[in-house]
């Protein structure tokens, strides 16, 4: 949910691509033509640069033609020799920081680094902000913190549109409650919608990621969002994909005359918000007796509401669209690539299937009066395999760049990084990094291994016995693991994306029996090899497979 990075969505590839938004021969030709007038060796007390053929060209166009094909680039220049690596794109000095040390500097809240910058240049090309209301955020140089920062103070507290925006996350979001009662909302959803499918006790094929990506998308947004969006907008799911596929371009900052398309796309979705929002404005009465709860039908949760409600009094309602269609795709645009992984990493290994599912089957109670079957969820949000497996899906499927303008000097790595330079750390590197997941030498980095995160421990019963079993234990530290980004531009929704991951994955392996058939292709046809990542959502969070996995199941209760 990772989505749910609803302020900052796509923050990662925007760090970059804010500075590479012209036409493509134009930006070529700009570079080109003043490479030999500002091209200068670098000086040796300066980390290494990133080599190219073509001073202030090679880069440039190899990000903006193959994004994934640079950062392998880059990847590859670093690993093992280096910890930070500097480059530009066209005359913008970027520092690629690696190391858990250099990355934990990124996290902390060090003055002369802003989170802020790479979402600002999102606001009209994705919020479709208009730019009077965007001068509002980009006036607002206070931080997300409680306290401006140094420089700052004067700006009023109700201007201070990041922080505020930030306190609301904070406060009914990510705040263990309501985390806690979204999961157990999208978990009567979802099991209501189990309830009611045509599936029976005789086998029947679907397709993994497009049952995902229409089934559990749908009961993950009426749980953060409620029902009404859903009911009086026919094809709103349908419009969300559809945005999210275009959203790669939208980020890139081509303006509308050049690919008119992708607006048309954006604009039609955002149209579904805003009619939504504004109609349960409309219909709820904010100083009734439903005011405080913390779920109901028109606006879902409580985080919607008290966002819709702020930003209404503020005189963003241009802007409402916008922020609730990126809000809406924040809800599942990541966790559903996410889920889809995870249920394709355990279809084809059947061992790692009936090991994860008998896990499962552990949180099933029986009520002993009705015999009905349910899910205890505390306990199967804790079962240490299928967390295991939930961090091997977001290490190697999920794709992030924590970026960070540099506002004045910082020193990282014993490197000065001058103003106005950018420094960015990308799980491409961090997450495959053998010496940080793969201590013991059995398994690389750069596979999926569903037990690597387990180790087993001796316990002993209430009744003395002594026992071997398995925990969950994080194999690396967290500065190594950044999939939702970090510090205070952390993603708010993590826990609750996490639980909605967990939970669906629970409920399908309790309730059906499923096996792999194929890998097929987008018509359907039989494909000749696994899917591979979408690349155009490197650096953006969880990467889509570009094929699908044929399947079959049946209910078992």
């Amino acid at each position: 949910m990772e989505i749910f990075e609803n302020a900052t969505l796509r923050e990662a590839s925007v760090g970059l691509e804010q500075y590479a938004t012209l036409p493509r021969l134009a930006v070529v030709g700009l570079v080109f033509c003043l490479t030999f007038l500002l091209w200068r060796p670098q000086a040796s007390s300066q980390p290494p640069s990133l080599q190219e053929a073509i001073p202030l060209v090679s880069n440039t166009y190899l990000f903006m033609t193959n994004k994934e094909a640079f950062i392998r680039k880059a990847a590859d220049f670093v690993r093992g020799r280096f910890d930070i690596v500097q480059f530009r794109l066209g005359l913008k000095k970027i520092y690629l920081v690696t190391g858990e040390k250099n990355v934990q500097a990124l996290m902390k809240s060090t003055p002369g680094l802003r989170a802020e910058t790479g979402v600002e240049t999102l606001l009209e090309s994705v919020w479709a902000m208009p730019k009077e209301e965007v001068q509002h955020w980009r006036l607002d140089k206070t931080g997300r913190g409680k306290t401006p920062l140094p420089g700052t103070e004067g700006l009023p507290d109700d201007r201070r549109f990041w922080y505020i925006s930030h306190q609301i996350y904070d406060n009914y979001l990510t705040a263990k409650k309501y985390a806690d009662n979204y999961t157990l909302k999208f978990y009567d959803i979802f099991e209501k919608h189990l309830d009611s499918m045509p599936v029976s006790s005789e086998w029947s094929t679907f397709g993994v990621y497009d049952w995902v990506r229409h089934q559990m998308a749908e009961c993950a947004l009426m749980s953060v969002m409620g029902t009404h969006i859903i009911d009086m907008n026919p094809g709103f799911l349908d419009a969300l994909w559809d945005t999210d596929r275009v959203t790669p371009d939208l980020v890139a900052g081509f303006p509308r005359w050049m690919q008119p398309g992708p607006y048309d796309i954006r604009d039609k979705f955002y149209a579904m918000a805003r009619k939504w929002v504004e109609t349960s404005m409309a219909q709820f009465d904010f100083d009734g007796p439903d005011q405080d709860v913390d779920w109901e039908p028109l606006f879902g949760a409580r985080v919607t509401r008290e966002q819709a409600k702020w930003m209404s009094q503020n005189h963003c309602g241009e802007t409402l669209g916008g922020f609730f269609g990126t809000f809406a795709a924040g809800v599942v645009a990541n966790s559903v690539p996410a889920a889809t992984w995870a249920l394709m990493e355990l279809l084809k290994d059947p061992e790692l299937y009936q090991e994860v599912r008998a896990e499962v089957q552990t949180a099933v109670v029986t009520d002993p009066e009705t015999g009905k079957r349910s899910m205890n969820v505390p306990k199967l949000l804790t079962l240490p395999l299928l967390q295991s497996v939930y961090v091997e899906t977001m290490r190697l499927h999920v794709s992030y760049s924590i970026f960070r303008a540099v506002t004045q000097p910082v020193t990282i790595g014993g490197y000065q990084i001058e103003e106005g330079a950018a420094v960015l750390a990308t799980t491409c590197i961090a997450h495959v990094d053998d010496a940080a997941w793969n201590a013991q030498g059995t398994h690389p980095a750069s596979q999926f291994w569903g037990a690597r995160h387990i180790k087993f421990v001796e316990e002993v019963d209430e009744k003395g016995n002594k026992a071997t079993v398995p925990k969950f234990a994080m194999a690396a530290r967290p500065s190594s693991f950044f999939p939702y980004g970090g510090g205070q531009s952390i993603c708010p929704g993590r826990h609750v994306a996490k639980q909605h991951l967990l939970m669906m994955l629970a409920l399908l392996l309790a309730r059906f029996e499923i096996e792999m058939i194929e890998w097929v292709n987008g018509d359907g046809s039989k494909s000749d090899r696994e899917p591979e990542h979408v690349s155009a959502y490197v650096g953006v969070l969880a990467m889509p497979p570009d094929r699908d996995m044929k399947a079959r199941w049946r209910k078992m209760w």
